[in-house]
């Protein structure tokens, strides 16, 4: 039983969703919906993928918040039985490692292009994954706290820099607007999958929550803010850029940090605070989903043997975050991942759906 005051407050809970969700979306995400759309409009593509996962979330939250105790996993394999409820979260916990070997990567690629170019990779990547697994260790509560105190540091140097971009920002590059039919095409939806991927968290944080009422505001909460960070980023870059420079970018938005300097300031080179921060934000994204998918583990194999469940969590994403040869074979592991991510959702959604319909079966019964 977890004790009350280890439990995490509703804006805890927020924090924690949304340091889980926004990754690397912040800096990828123009370049990867601009290429598809071909137009300004991915904003509003952002917008109505942070409304749906929001909308169907609640709904599925409303079903979660009646099995207060349970976690995602322990409600498949309740519902499912041993052997299918087993071999479904044999899937998520895939599904989560691909996620936290997709940040690590990511984190490995800017570090050594930005940073530490004379680094082997494999260091970094080490490194970053040891440290993770040892906050891993102190549970979700301490892990909670850490979020805590680093997402508001990155929230007020990315908007602030973001504020800065204004000065070479022109209108005329987000016209005009729905120029081109958005709903023609799945391809720039599914592709802003995995920049959401993340928040499934909300249904491994619920037993840890001091009010589980409280659950749906952080949820709204934490989906908001990664929305409104998409949505910022793809206007600042796009707006500053224009469309046409964006799909040729890797990271477009530290390119925008680097295109503009603020007179009068003893720095030069903001694009390092939002690599500091972002740094951070790599950290919070792979240690989270780390310690959903130590969960997930020790619910399967219904163990406490924690050292070698920790040494699985490390040895799995440090041999395969190694595989990617090139940034190329990196985009299109993330492209993968979008369906990872499509999956994963709508495995949440169908376990919810068969709880919710056993559960007005046995009122009926009764």
């Amino acid at each position: 039983m977890i004790k009350t005051a280890k439990k995490l407050t509703m804006i805890q809970t927020a924090i924690f969703i949304t340091c889980t969700t926004i990754g690397n979306g912040t800096l990828v995400l123009p370049r990867t919906i601009t290429t598809q759309l071909h137009s300004p409009d991915g904003w509003i593509i952002v917008l109505i993928l942070g409304i749906v996962f929001i909308i169907v979330s609640l709904l599925m939250l409303h079903v979660a918040c009646k099995t207060p105790t349970k976690t995602i996993f322990e409600l498949n394999q309740m519902i499912f039985g041993g052997i299918f409820g087993r071999f479904l979260n044999i899937l998520l916990v895939i599904y989560f490692l691909t996620l936290v070997i997709y940040q690590v990567r990511g984190l490995a690629e800017i570090i050594q292009f930005f940073l530490l170019s004379n680094t082997p990779i494999f260091v970094t990547i080490g490194v970053f994954l040891l440290v993770a697994i040892y906050h891993v260790r102190g549970g979700m509560y301490s892990i909670s706290k850490v979020f805590s105190f680093l997402f508001p540091i990155t929230f007020f140097v990315y908007f602030f820099l973001m504020g800065s971009s204004l000065k070479i920002f022109e209108s005329s590059n987000l016209q005009p607007i729905l120029e081109k039919n958005i709903f023609s095409s799945w391809t720039p939806y599914i592709d802003g999958f995995v920049y959401f991927s993340g928040f499934e968290v909300i249904f491994i944080l619920i037993p840890f929550m001091q009010k589980i009422e409280s659950a749906k505001k952080a949820l709204i909460i934490g989906l908001t803010l990664p929305t409104l960070f998409y949505i910022t980023s793809l206007i600042c870059v796009i707006g500053a850029m224009g469309v046409s420079e964006t799909i040729t970018l890797t990271w477009p938005t530290i390119s925008l940090i680097q295109s503009f300097e603020i007179q009068g300031v003893f720095f030069q080179r903001f694009d390092m605070f939002l690599l500091t921060i972002w740094i951070f934000q790599f950290f919070s994204t792979a240690t989270s989903v780390l310690s959903t998918t130590n969960i997930g583990i020790k619910t399967i194999i219904h163990s406490s043997r924690k050292n070698y469940i920790l040494l699985t969590l490390f040895l799995v994403p440090f041999i395969s975050c190694l595989i990617p040869n090139s940034i190329i074979a990196f985009f299109k592991f993330g492209h993968v991942l979008n369906y990872g991510f499509l999956f994963s959702f709508i495995s949440m959604a169908f376990t919810y759906t068969a709880q919710f319909f056993l559960s007005r079966k046995r009122r009926v019964s009764l």
